[in-house]
């Protein structure tokens, strides 16, 4: 039979000793949230599948890191470019052709004064839709043979339906003519008239002026 006046109850040194040897054997070993700091981590140890998507924000990349050889061709889409970023600053000289542009995206605001000269503009490329408040019209001319002298200027009026009192005129001739005579838009009198100016300088008599193509332009 058990003497249980001979049984010693255990020090409290022996239970804390125990119960440590119980936790470092069987225990499991924990990490206090938040412990993990940057310096933990191996320099270039982390890779894009160790990152959750969308969790890089603008904030956590410094200015100038992303450079032009980061980024994936045809990867920078109109919606990833803030409003009034591009300039004429940043785009390079010539680099912009006729295909980069949307149709009617240039108005003339967009153009500086005197930009666009004889040399841009492309043979018969202007109508009369080009050239505000502008009529053209075509038709013949004849002008019978010593009607102007040599040394002299005549002027001719002729009947031009849309020309309006007062307007400009642009006189163009469609055929070849003689040497030194020269023939000008002179102005509007009156509506549907125009005066032209038929002048010889050749330094010999005038020759016949027969049914000769002409374009007169009024704008004003």
């Amino acid at each position: 039979m058990l003497d249980k006046s001979r049984l010693k109850r255990p020090s409290h040194s022996t239970v804390v000793s125990y119960l440590a040897l119980f936790v470092a054997l069987g225990g499991t070993t924990a990490y206090a949230a938040n412990t993990i700091g940057s310096a933990d981590v191996i320099n270039e140890s982390l890779v894009s599948r160790d990152i959750k998507n969308g969790q890089i924000k603008s904030t956590d990349i410094g200015r100038s890191q992303v450079t032009t050889s980061k980024i994936k061709a045809r990867n920078v889409r109109t919606a990833d470019i803030a409003a009034g970023a591009v300039n004429s600053a940043k785009v390079s000289d010539e680099s912009l052709t006729s295909t980069d542009l949307a149709t009617d995206s240039v108005s003339a605001a967009e153009i500086a004064d005197n930009a666009i000269t004889g040399a841009k503009v492309g043979d018969d490329a202007l109508t009369a839709a080009d050239i505000a408040g502008a009529d053209v019209n075509g038709g013949t001319i004849s002008v019978p043979t010593g009607y102007v002298a040599n040394g002299r200027c005549r002027q001719i009026d002729a009947s031009i339906g849309g020309a309006k009192a007062g307007e400009a005129v642009v006189f163009s001739i469609q055929a070849a003519l003689q040497d030194g005579i020269v023939i000008y838009g002179q102005r509007v009198p009156s509506d549907g008239h125009v005066t032209f100016d038929v002048c010889n300088l050749s330094g010999t008599t005038q020759v016949a002026i027969s049914d000769m193509p002409v374009r007169v332009i009024t704008f004003g």
